[in-house]
């Protein structure tokens, strides 16, 4: 250890100078952390990283929504990450799967713009819910802070990223979506979210809205999930509407195979544009069914295909897999580089990449 951090403490001095680090948030004495950690492993990235917690909501945690906001000086950018589901209600909240009618937030005239869209209830409740005391919703409450840090360690030209995982994903969806309406959010850049193993949160006129969002540089949106995870293909899906099958996902879908025992597997990417028909929406969302994407004959992997363990395993699968020589070009890609592909090619495909169906 001493020889490959080129440190001279003993294993005591060691520990002295971490604690030290961590009384006086010196965090820049702590880099010699990073080469004890396997390259490119999480734990490598975390000491790296210049995000530092500012923010965590956890003081109601079996009735409040729960999350955190982060700051990155480096990077210029807020941070507001969701948890999953984990209390009564959690799970009451993602339960409520019903298409509830809300004003459009996007005030801009767009082709087949409505005054309404149709979002997940259950997710859309958790966020607006006034509270009876003071009349604030957690929408407010987590914009309010996030721009508050973003002015205090950044300055005004910070940017806002937005992530959660299974429930936090929906949350981030329908979050990242309301914060793209709002200016202080989008005057240095997109509103930038990674949604992980999320359900679907809208139905054709949410999707519409977002989509306009997305062409006028406001919101750049990736959802990642696992092959054979069944959250993010729910609800079912089976009822349908003048546009086809009422829910919709949007942005850009990465769907990752389980990682093989011999040979390669690249992750495989689809843009969720507008349907072309009714019968191409409904062979669309029917492929994408929670019945064909759930592993019945192996029912005691259900619960690990959900799993962050399980999206970790698949992740550091392709980070290692990215250099040159290997299949995975599209890890080495940036937000920005997906949606100026987007952009060229009308939001109708991904630039130069097989748009596969099957898996996402």
């Amino acid at each position: 250890v001493l020889a490959s951090t080129g440190a001279s403490y003993a294993p005591r001095d060691m520990l002295r100078a971490m604690r030290q680090a961590v009384k006086t948030r010196n965090d820049g004495r702590l880099r010699f952390l990073s080469s004890l950690f396997k390259e490119g492993s999480v734990s490598q990235l975390l000491v790296d990283s210049h995000s530092r917690l500012v923010w965590m909501n956890d003081w109601y945690p079996l009735k409040d929504l729960t999350y955190a906001i982060a700051v990155d000086t480096s990077l210029k950018r807020v941070l507001v990450v969701f948890r999953g589901a984990i209390t009564a209600q959690d799970w009451k909240t993602v339960t409520q799967y019903s298409l509830e009618t809300i004003p459009n937030p996007v005030k801009d005239q767009y082709e087949g713009r409505k005054d309404n869209v149709r979002v997940f209830s259950g997710v859309h409740q958790y966020l607006f819910r006034q509270r009876k005391d003071t009349g604030t919703t957690k929408y407010s409450e987590i914009a309010s802070l996030a721009h508050k840090y973003g002015m205090e360690k950044i300055g005004k030209d910070y940017k806002l990223f937005v992530t959660g995982h299974s429930l936090g994903g929906a949350l981030t969806n329908i979050f990242c979506f309301f914060a793209s309406t709002e200016e202080r959010f989008t005057r240095n850049g997109p509103v930038q979210a990674i949604a992980f193993a999320g359900p679907y949160c809208g139905g054709h006129s949410f999707a519409d809205a977002f989509r306009h969002q997305e062409r006028h540089k406001k919101l750049q949106f990736v959802r990642v999930t696992n092959d054979k995870d069944m959250v993010p293909r729910l609800p079912a899906n089976f009822g349908v509407g003048r546009r086809g099958p009422r829910w919709r996902h949007v942005g850009v879908g990465v769907t990752m195979p389980k990682v093989p025992w011999i040979g390669k597997w690249k992750p495989l990417m689809h843009y969720y544009g507008k349907e072309k028909s009714w019968i191409g929406s409904a062979i669309h969302a029917y492929k994408r069914n929670f019945v064909f994407h759930t592993p019945w004959l192996r029912p005691w992997t259900i619960s690990r295909m959900h799993t962050l363990f399980e999206i970790q395993d698949r992740l550091m699968y392709g980070e290692m897999q990215k250099n040159p020589g290997g299949d995975f070009k599209l890890l080495n890609q940036t937000m920005d580089e997906l949606y100026k592909g987007l952009e060229e090619n009308d939001f109708e495909k991904l630039k130069g990449m097989r748009t596969k169906q099957r898996f996402v």
